[in-house]
């Protein structure tokens, strides 16, 4: 077992106890599933056990639909909103992986610069790419930690803009002749924008199209909603107003300047 203290809070104990019993309404083998998962790694198990309370604390209908005869790959969940199906698929950044993407040790006092934990959003997503190929309807990758300060950057607009539009960076021209250096500026790059890429020295392209948006989760932290990175270019796009009381984010091209904008906003996209 890893990750997560044991023996379990009596709060992670509850919601653990709450899944074992939703688990139980269907057939034995889901259970049996996330019994062995839980036994293996504790803090994936009981992400699909936070993302599912969240779904339906939304009004979403929630099924399992793991693959039970074949053994494909399939999403963790089938959901059911307004009368529309889409899948969610669950994934979790550990807590050690954490730790060395931001620098910040879960536990004990830290000052000091930290580093963003998108590349291991950036990671996660690439990596649900093939799983999402498969499905029918819309999919959103559930994507999380139980790193509390990781988590916390999740929630903050500048994290999840960079998420959409590449690593923001401040730069500056230099006068090789006299070396004086020029006025600042914003500059990003591609790297670990979810749902672009680059093509070539200057042309930005879609990328991850079968994933049709990123909802980034705070786990164990119910009083932070969720937000939704939405892919504009996926296959099966994602209608905001299934979940109308997230917000969501999506970004935008000005093909004349080549510059990234981001929208936000709840319920709907612009």
């Amino acid at each position: 077992m890893t990750g997560l203290t044991q023996p379990p809070s009596a709060e992670m104990k509850a919601l653990a106890d709450e899944h074992r019993q939703w688990l139980s309404r269907s057939d034995g083998r889901y259970l049996s599933n996330w019994e062995r998962l839980y036994a293996a790694d504790n803090e994936a198990a009981m992400a699909e056990a936070s993302v599912r309370r969240r779904l339906e604390s939304l009004g979403v209908v929630v099924e399992p639909n793991e693959d039970l005869d074949h053994g494909t790959s399939a999403p963790d969940f089938r959901c059911f909103a307004g009368g529309h199906k889409f899948y969610v698929e669950v994934t979790c950044i550990r807590i050690s992986t954490a730790e060395k993407l931001t620098g910040v040790p879960k536990t004990g006092r830290f000052s000091g610069n930290y580093r963003p934990i998108n590349l291991g959003v950036y990671q996660k997503c690439i990596a649900k790419v093939r799983q999402a190929a498969t499905v029918d309807a819309p999919l959103l990758v559930a994507i999380g930690t139980w790193h509390g300060h990781a988590a916390t950057q999740l929630g903050h607009k500048p994290f999840r803009d960079m998420l959409l539009t590449g690593e923001t960076m401040i730069a500056w021209d230099m006068n090789t002749q006299s070396g004086e250096a020029g006025d600042t500026y914003l500059t990003t790059e591609l790297r670990a924008a979810v749902f672009l890429k680059p093509n070539g020295d200057s042309d930005i392209i879609p990328a991850r199209e079968p994933i049709s948006g990123a909802m980034l989760t705070a786990f164990g932290s119910p009083m932070s909603e969720p937000a939704i990175l939405l892919n504009p270019n996926a296959h099966y796009p994602f209608a905001p107003a299934l979940l109308p009381s997230l917000e969501y984010g999506s970004v935008e091209l000005d093909q004349t300047t080549k510059q990234l904008h981001t929208v936000w906003q709840k319920g709907k996209i612009i």
